[in-house]
């Protein structure tokens, strides 16, 4: 399935856009300045919109932004997301990307109000593309050990997987060292070592 048709159903079904308004009207979630900046001070991709950038929440966590991914990706348990879980689990960071700039390509078809179709090529989106890549990073890096990026990209496959009715992917059992095990292996070790040793250098004295 082409990227662009399940982002612009997406788009449209949450755009309040009446063919005869003479005024832009953008989707109610989403503000087109920030679509046509294409940085991370967008707000179609924000899970909770404020009045202003203060109280704005959930970047890169927009209910669209699993619309799209499920529409492409998770369908059903024969879906590629599905039969190709080790490529998608985590949902790869470059696929957020892609997923982004179509969908902002979709709202920009709306852009005054009537429906303008617009070419999702390459050559057109590609430094949108990029941008998108880029702010992912940036919020990636900038979250530091929280790794905040990668833990949205675990969820849209989580919650990918519950679309298809996938089956649960069966994890093994984790062998659970107790807290001194390390400790006293050390211990016992060391004292194994100088053992040898004080064994080796007595049988070279004799």
């Amino acid at each position: 399935m082409s990227m662009k048709t399940p982002a612009r159903a997406a788009v449209k079904s949450a755009t309040p856009h009446k063919s005869t308004c003479r005024s832009r009207a953008y989707p109610s979630k989403f503000s087109l300045s920030g679509v046509r900046s294409s940085n991370i001070r967008g707000t179609y991709f924000l899970q909770v919109i404020g009045d202003n950038h203060d109280e704005h929440a959930g970047l890169y966590e927009a209910e669209i932004i699993q619309v799209v991914v499920n529409r492409v990706w998770y369908k059903d348990a024969k879906d590629d997301g599905i039969l190709l879980g080790d490529t998608y689990t985590p949902f790869p960071m470059r696929g957020l990307a892609l997923v982004l700039t179509a969908i902002q390509c979709a709202i920009e078809e709306w852009s005054f109000g009537q429906y303008s179709p617009v070419a999702f090529t390459e050559q057109t989106y590609k430094s949108a593309y990029k941008a998108h890549c880029d702010g992912l990073q940036t919020y990636e890096q900038d979250s530091k050990e929280l790794k905040i990026v990668s833990e949205i990209c675990a969820s849209i496959a989580q919650e990918g997987r519950l679309n298809a009715k996938a089956p649960r992917v069966q994890q093994a059992p984790q062998m659970m060292l107790p807290e001194t095990a390390i400790s006293n292996a050390i211990a016992t070790y060391v004292a194994r070592r100088n053992q040898k040793s004080g064994l080796g250098a007595a049988s070279g004295a004799a």
